[in-house]
């Protein structure tokens, strides 16, 4: 029988585990070797390997472009210039991301989901307007910096526009400061239009049917992080480091393993059912695992900056969505949005809301008057209400 051999791009397979040997041109731009793990330690398996590999090679494609046009430059500025910042547009950027990433927690490094986010938008930015990336900085004044907002704005929308922006205004605002330069950042005040909030509410039916896709692809794991959300309304980040503290028949109090904070959420018998569920199918090695939630594939805690966890979540909506197509462009996001709906639809206040939920009354208040009035519930408790008054005065 005929051996296939799949060959992967930067990857060599040693006894089965992947690792990343770069070559010299490779080396050349500042990668090394490593194997390929995730932060606990699990091995990468050949679709994560295989993904990993293709995002590797567009980025390294990028970072050779952004080589060849650094070294085309002059090697020296003019001293005159110099002092201004003479550096392409493009130059700016990547030098400023490197520095970011370089510095430490104390110093104010973002956290790598937003040095991601940044460099994914220096990307996007580089494969829309190659020539803007060599224009020098300096050139660059207001109304410039409008002209390609709104070239960007027209082309991309207002959602896209608005995140180069906002990733060029921090750059350049960064580097005026660190230069010492007291001029005004061109990228400030452009009257950049904000895409109007996203405001997603889920039906019992969807949310019914997207646990159950869950459970049916054997991903427990998913669709216990979707009951937890719609009961709770948590961030998803806080749900994954949520442990349990105790239980004491009417409250369930979690610890986050992250702040130590406690959250005390109200024991609702979905959730209660669903969390016994969990440890009863722990395995040995599972029952070692502190966190609620964990990936039941890799027998780990979900990363605390939910990249695995959301690509998860994605594949189970996209399955969901075949059978149910309004699951379509659902987040994990907009289980928060339908936790508070959900609670104002069972009459509790906003006070009442924000105590589980976490969030401040103006976000409750407006995720309220968005969706509730648009609710049968609402009228009819309304109604209901109205009726008891009457009878209570005497009617009409």
């Amino acid at each position: 029988m005929a051996k296939v051999t799949i060959k992967i791009p930067y990857v060599v397979w040693r006894s089965g585990r992947p690792r990343f040997v770069p070559g010299p041109g490779v080396r050349a731009l500042g990668y090394t070797g490593k194997d390929l793990k995730h932060p606990d330690s699990i091995w990468f398996d050949l679709n994560e390997t295989i993904a990993w590999s293709e995002q590797l090679s567009e980025e390294i494609a990028i970072r050779r472009q952004q080589a060849k046009l650094k070294k085309s430059s002059p090697k020296r500025a003019p001293k005159n210039h110099a002092k201004n910042g003479y550096v392409s547009f493009g130059e700016l950027l990547v030098d400023w991301h490197k520095e970011r990433s370089k510095e430490s927690k104390e110093t104010g490094k973002p956290k790598k989901r937003t040095l991601d986010w940044y460099e994914e938008n220096i990307n996007a930015l580089f494969r829309y307007d190659p020539e803007l990336w060599t224009v020098p900085a300096v050139s660059i004044n207001q109304v410039m910096a409008f002209g390609i907002y709104e070239k960007l704005r027209q082309d991309k929308g207002v959602a896209f526009s608005k995140a180069l922006i906002s990733t060029i205004r921090a750059a350049w605002q960064w580097t005026l400061k660190r230069r010492g330069i007291i001029v005004n950042n061109p990228w400030r005040d452009l009257g950049v239009t904000t895409p109007p909030p996203r405001l997603r509410v889920g039906s019992l039916e969807e949310m019914r049917h997207l646990i159950a896709t869950a459970d049916s692809m054997n991903r427990s794991d998913i669709g216990d992080a979707i009951m937890l959300g719609l009961c709770t309304g948590q961030r998803q980040n806080d749900r994954l480091l949520l442990i349990i503290d105790h239980y004491d028949g009417e409250t369930i109090y979690f610890k986050q393993s992250k702040t130590g904070a406690i959250v005390e959420i109200p024991a609702i018998e979905p959730l209660v059912d669903r969390i016994a569920q969990n440890l009863d199918r722990r395995t040995r090695q599972q029952k070692r695992i502190t966190t609620l939630l964990f990936d039941n594939k890799n027998n780990c805690r979900w990363s605390p900056e939910g990249d695995s966890y959301r690509r998860k979540f994605k594949e189970i909506r996209d399955k969901a969505a075949e059978t149910m197509p309004s699951l379509n462009g659902f987040h994990d996001q907009d289980l928060r949005d339908t936790a508070i709906t959900w609670l104002g639809n069972a009459g509790c206040s906003i006070p009442e809301i924000c105590s589980i939920t976490g969030h401040d009354v103006d976000t409750v208040t407006r995720i309220l008057n968005h969706y509730l009035a648009k609710t049968p519930e609402q009228a009819k408790r309304a109604t209901r209400k109205l009726n008891s008054y009457l009878k209570q005065n005497g009617g009409l």
